[in-house]
C-alpha cells in the first residue's frame, strides 16, 4: 500500500513538472529582450552608428602621398640628351583642415551612440507598456468572466422567479438589461485584450499563444513639480545629449568647410638628371587661384545643417515638456 502511495506521488510530481515546461512563460525581460533583437529601428540605428564610425576613421587618415617619374631619352644625328626624374607630392591642407573634420566627425559619432542609446529606451518603454497594459487586461478579462458567470446564474434565477410570482416582468427585465451591458462590455475586453496582445507580438515578435506572463506591481514615484523633472530629463535622456552634440559638430563642420576657402596645396620636391652630367633638386608647389570657386556651396551647406539641428533642438525640449505634463495628469 505504501509503494502505492509513493509511486502515485512520484508519478503526480512528474506530470506537475511537465505542465509547468510545457506552459509558455513570458517575463518582462524575456519580451525586452526579443523586443531588442527584432526592432528594426534600433538596428538602423546602428547601421547610422556603423557610418559615422567609418566616417570618423576617414577623418582620421592622413592622405596619400603621389609619386611621378618620368624619363626622356631625345637623339639626332649628333647629340643625345636623356633626362630622367623623380619626384614626391603630398597635399598640405590637411595641416589646418584635419582637426575641426575629425572634430566634427567626433561629435557626430558621439551623437549617433546616444540616439542609439535613446532608441533602447524607447524599445524598453513600450515593450514594458504593452507587456503590463496586457498582463492588467487579461486580469480585467477574467474578473469580467466570473462576473457575467454569477449575472447568467442570477437571469436564471430570475426567470424561474418570474415563472413563480416572486418578482415582476420589469425586476427581470432589469437584469436582463444589465446581464447584457455586462456582456457588451466584456466583448470590448476581449477586443482590447487581443489589440494589446497584437501591440505585444508587434513590438517583440513573439506568435499567437497564451503566454504566461508574470506580475509587474505598479510603482508609485515620489511626487515632483515639472522643472524638477525637466532638469532631470535634460540631465539624463540620451536624445537631448546627441542633439548637444549634434549642435557641436555643425559648429566645427562650419569651421572646417570655411578653412576649405584656401585651395588645395600640393607640395613636392623630387630629383632630376639630364644627360650627359647635369642634375639636381626639385622644389614644386602648385595651387588653384580661388577666383570663383571658394567653397560656398559646402559652406552654405553646413550652415543649413547648423539651423537644422538648432531647430531639431527646439522642437525636441517641446516635445520633453509636453511628455512630461502628460505624465504628471
Amino acid at each position: 500500500m505504501i509503494r502505492i502511495i509513493v509511486f502515485t506521488i512520484i508519478c503526480s510530481g512528474i506530470l506537475y513538472a511537465q505542465q509547468i515546461e510545457n506552459k509558455n512563460i513570458l517575463t518582462l525581460d524575456e519580451a525586452i529582450r526579443r523586443a531588442l533583437e527584432n526592432n528594426y529601428e534600433l538596428k538602423l540605428k546602428r547601421n547610422d552608428l556603423r557610418k559615422a564610425e567609418a566616417e570618423l576613421k576617414e577623418a582620421e587618415r592622413l592622405p596619400n602621398p603621389k609619386m611621378n617619374y618620368s624619363n626622356e631619352f631625345l637623339k639626332d644625328n649628333s647629340v643625345d640628351v636623356g633626362e630622367k626624374s623623380l619626384t614626391g607630392t603630398l597635399p598640405v591642407n590637411f595641416l589646418w583642415e584635419r582637426w575641426k573634420n575629425i572634430s566634427s566627425k567626433e561629435g557626430k559619432y558621439e551623437a549617433e551612440k546616444n540616439l542609439e542609446l535613446d532608441q533602447i529606451r524607447i524599445t524598453n518603454y513600450n515593450t514594458a507598456k504593452a507587456y503590463i497594459e496586457l498582463y492588467y487586461s487579461l486580469g480585467l478579462g477574467n474578473q469580467y468572466k466570473s462576473i457575467k458567470n454569477e449575472i447568467e446564474r442570477i437571469t436564471v434565477t430570475s426567470k424561474t422567479r418570474l415563472e413563480m410570482g416572486d418578482i415582476s416582468e420589469y425586476e427581470h427585465k432589469r437584469i436582463l438589461f444589465a446581464s447584457a451591458k455586462l456582456s457588451a462590455v466584456q466583448n470590448e475586453s476581449i477586443m482590447q485584450k487581443q489589440n494589446k496582445l497584437n501591440q505585444l507580438m508587434l513590438i517583440t515578435g513573439i506568435d499567437n499563444q497564451d503566454y504566461e506572463m508574470e506580475n509587474v506591481p505598479l510603482q508609485e514615484y515620489p511626487s515632483a513639480n515639472i522643472d524638477e523633472l525637466y532638469k532631470t530629463a535634460l540631465d539624463n535622456r540620451p536624445d537631448y545629449k546627441a542633439a548637444l552634440l549634434a549642435i557641436e559638430s555643425s559648429e566645427d563642420a562650419i569651421s572646417y568647410e570655411k578653412s576649405r576657402i584656401i585651395p588645395a596645396i600640393n607640395l613636392g620636391l623630387g630629383y632630376k638628371k639630364v644627360t650627359p652630367n647635369i642634375k639636381g633638386t626639385i622644389l614644386q608647389i602648385d595651387f588653384d587661384i580661388p577666383l570663383f570657386n571658394r567653397n560656398q556651396k559646402e559652406i552654405e551647406s553646413a550652415i543649413i545643417e547648423q539651423n537644422k539641428v538648432n531647430a531639431e533642438m527646439f522642437l525636441l525640449k517641446n516635445k520633453i515638456k509636453t511628455e512630461l505634463s502628460g505624465s504628471l495628469k
